[in-house]
């Protein structure tokens, strides 16, 4: 395993290559510098870099597959997190059916105001440069986050202590 020292892959800030035999290029999410105590963030820059690293991977012949891994102290800090809120769920008077009924509840409220901030995000120009959407696809994800929104809405007013 070697660390990728190509010119074309020298602009990327917040993602490191290294090449594996057979043509196997690891793809690592986070900083470069690997300052220590630093956490890795998926930020705009990590993002526009993910978009546009797939044009120089297409062009260099010694790839054949990408693998894309994070790297950094809290980057899976939040699968940690899901996994012992599990094992905590085994020990609650709780069903499995239960558990499942709740989350599916949780997760339809909290993905109105993540649809919102991604609708947003996604038609600024600032944020996506090349990458906005078009016009078309805002309008199908504004209407998807009102048919999100119009259940949880139902769910409030209809609630009962």
């Amino acid at each position: 395993m070697t660390d990728i020292t190509l010119e074309h892959y020298s602009a990327y800030e917040s993602l490191k290559l290294r090449r594996h035999p057979n043509g196997v290029l690891e793809l690592i999410m986070g900083s470069k510098d690997g300052k220590p105590g630093k956490l890795s963030t998926a930020d705009d820059r990590m993002h526009r870099e993910l978009a546009d690293i797939w044009r120089d991977i297409d062009t260099d012949p010694d790839t054949r597959v990408v693998v894309i891994r994070g790297e950094g102290k809290g980057f899976y800090s939040v699968i940690a997190a899901a996994t012992v809120g599990g094992v905590i769920l085994c020990f609650t008077p709780t069903t499995a059916i239960e558990e499942l009924f709740w989350s599916a509840v949780i997760n339809g409220v909290v993905a109105v105001p993540i649809m919102a901030v991604l609708m947003r995000l996604a038609s600024r120009r600032d944020v996506m440069g090349e990458h906005v959407i078009s016009q078309r696809v805002r309008w199908l994800g504004w209407l998807a986050t009102l048919c999100m929104a119009l259940p949880v809405i139902g769910l409030a007013l209809t609630w009962k202590s």
